[in-house]
């Protein structure tokens, strides 16, 4: 019978070493068929299985145990899907003691192959299945590398299957991780094997810039930004006691070292930090400073920050600016040297005749004395004080000269509109004529001020001094990056996808650095303990009356915390590409799954993206849907 006349309603899809369903939802999302038989020795991988798999038949059991001619019952098998256990090949296996037996696994491929004849046959697993060979002694016999493995694909072929493999990369097809598996397909059919082309790539690659691929998806795109992360100066009770979580507290000396030496890379040291949006709703909380602000409300939910190092008190000429990554002066007997960020403020304007001002990327001018009022960071326009008769506006543009200073105070920020309190109107600009005038009072004038994001206060005037600084940071920015807690890296950007998720998973951690408004009352608890960190971990030498500072949108910020919380059990499964609305916690009769088998389950399990690209490009006849989540799924099997 040629491929022409396979009626491929009459074939089965086999899903051995099924796990938590991996493999399984990427090929249904792939399909939208049903998997139809899902084998597994594990009794909870079996109940997540089938609570997400309801159409599926399944068996407890070894693969061995299995008797692939009783459970297809004359039925063809078009996919039969292999992924056994892979932790006796892993690196992360390291120099412990491995069982040969978990290692021959693979042997049930021929099995299958030999008695029902699937028509294509994918397997799955660590890139180095390649090296099985014999074990002695509970290690493999290095002068032996690759023979088993090249026996088992000439017993493959010997069978008649055409045989090819390659290593994958989950975030080219999709997946927000970049987890690397060995992937193995074989067909008996005839036809040729194919290997799916990517459809993402790393943002700076040239497929990318030239539309041709879409970006690797981000871990930002992971996280669940409303939920709280605690302060690793906090102690555990407080933590209990604030957020009702259980946390480790006080962090061990490795974990503190990676966090500091992360926030030293990712937040003081990078070009690109990555925000996180604080007061906007919706999935995406966060941003790389590159892409556009999203809309601006009436809270302070952006800051950039690009650390420099600034020479306060030296006299004579010369740029005082410098890389923070470059060594400090010489160290006198006065604090003369800080770091300072300037973001998002476009122009430095000096109180002198005739100074039309400077970008804040060039040195600040001469300071003066008579209480430091001769530089000014400005946006918006320019309001004039003076009493002058006439209709000329009191106002200009930043570009332009400031007038004759004298001794009084004569300019001030200005942002206004003017707001009307009747019919749809929104209000209207300040230099536009004011609208018809009625018998009520219906017009008024709206100013930029600072808001408050606590309490009943509502906020003060931007000429103003910014109000205390509480614990919670209501005027604080935040930046935010990933940690590793395994391997000899500290972490990773949030604009990256996350990288491979292990089966204990408790290796990914997020931290979010706060930075604080300074002011006469800020409270600068926390920051000790912060330049003992970055002392102690990142070669800082800072001393007990320096403090980092950056620029963020014309004012002065401080690192006041520094956060960090494990990533939950469903982000960690959207960083493997499953669908939301997969069941990780419970099975179908209500029990009840503890993270640590949330998070095994998900370690352990393909990334769905694999599956599915693998599928579209070896079983197309199969593939004329697309589907997305499991309840788009249940619709099409349900029709």
């Amino acid at each position: 019978m040629g491929i022409g006349q396979i009626n491929i309603l009459e074939e089965i899809i086999v899903d051995n070493f099924a796990g938590g369903g991996g493999a399984s939802t990427g090929i249904e999302l792939a399909t939208g068929r049903v998997v139809d038989i899902a084998i597994n020795h594990d009794p909870d991988a079996i109940l997540m299985h089938r609570t997400n798999h309801p159409h599926t038949t399944h068996y407890q059991a070894s693969v061995w145990d299995v008797d692939p001619v009783e459970v297809c019952r004359g039925r063809k098998v078009g996919l039969a899907w292999f992924s056994p256990d892979c932790k006796h090949f892993s690196k992360a296996k390291g120099g412990k003691p491995v069982d040969k037996n978990i290692r021959g696994l693979a042997w049930i491929v021929l099995r299958w192959a030999g008695t029902v004849r699937p028509r294509v046959i994918i397997l799955e697993n660590v890139e180095e299945f390649q090296t099985w060979g014999p074990v002695r002694k509970g290690k493999p016999v290095k002068k032996r590398t690759g023979q088993t493995f090249r026996k088992w694909l000439d017993q493959l072929r010997n069978l008649g299957y055409s045989v090819e493999w390659r290593e994958l990369v989950a975030a080219d097809y999709g997946a927000p991780t970049t987890r690397k598996r060995f992937f193995l397909i074989a067909r008996c059919d005839g036809q040729p094997i194919v290997w799916p082309t990517p459809t993402h790539a790393p943002a700076e690659s040239p497929e990318v810039k030239a539309g041709l691929k879409r970006p690797w998806r981000s871990a930002a795109e992971i996280i669940d930004w409303s939920l709280p992360t605690p302060s690793i100066f906090d102690s555990k009770e407080s933590i209990k006691e604030k957020y009702n979580l259980t946390a480790q507290r006080p962090l061990r000396p490795n974990t503190m070292a990676r966090v500091a030496r992360g926030g030293d890379k990712f937040v003081i040291k990078t070009a690109s930090p990555f925000l996180v949006v604080v007061n906007h709703s919706g999935e995406f909380r966060g941003q790389d400073p590159e892409v556009p602000l999203q809309t601006v409300t009436s809270k302070h939910g952006y800051g950039v920050a690009m650390p420099v190092m600034v020479a306060i008190g030296q006299t004579g000429g010369g740029n005082r600016c410098r890389s923070v990554e470059s060594p400090t002066h010489t160290q006198v007997s006065k604090a003369e040297e800080c770091v300072a960020s300037p973001v998002l403020s476009p122009w430095t304007v000096t109180n002198t005749t005739n100074s039309t001002g400077h970008p804040v990327s060039d040195p600040v001018d001469t300071a003066r004395t008579g209480g430091g009022g001769g530089q000014m960071f400005l946006s918006a326009s320019l309001v004039q004080y003076h009493t002058e008769q006439g209709e000329r506006v009191r106002g200009q543009g930043l570009d332009a000269p400031l007038l004759t200073v004298d001794a009084s105070n004569r300019y001030g920020l200005s942002a206004v509109c003017l707001e009307k309190y009747y019919g749809t109107a929104t209000g209207q600009g300040s230099g536009e004529p004011l609208h018809t005038i009625t018998a009520k009072d219906r017009e008024g004038v709206v100013a930029a001020s600072l808001s408050k994001f606590y309490g009943g206060v509502v906020g003060t005037e931007m000429s103003q001094p910014l109000p205390t600084v509480t614990s919670i940071d209501h005027n604080a920015v935040q930046m935010a990056h990933m940690a590793k807690f395994y391997g000899t890296e500290f972490g990773e950007p949030m604009s990256r996808p996350l990288s491979t998720v292990t089966a204990s998973g408790a290796h990914h951690g997020l931290v979010t650095t706060t930075v604080a408004p300074v002011s006469s009352e800020s409270d600068l608890k926390n920051w000790p303990k912060i330049r003992e960190l970055l002392n102690t971990y990142c070669g800082y030498d800072l001393q007990e009356n320096e403090v980092i500072l950056f620029l963020i949108s014309g004012g002065l910020y401080f690192m006041s915390d520094i956060g960090l919380r494990m990533l939950t059990p469903r982000e960690l499964y959207r960083a493997n590409g499953f669908p939301d609305d997969y069941i990780i916690d419970r099975d179908y009769t209500g029990r009840e799954y503890g993270k640590a088998k949330q998070v095994a389950r998900c370690g352990n399990a393909v990334p769905p993206p694999f599956a599915t690209a693998l599928v579209r490009a070896n079983l197309p006849e199969w593939c004329g849907l697309t589907i997305s989540t499991m309840e788009e799924f249940e619709e099409v099997v349900a029709v």
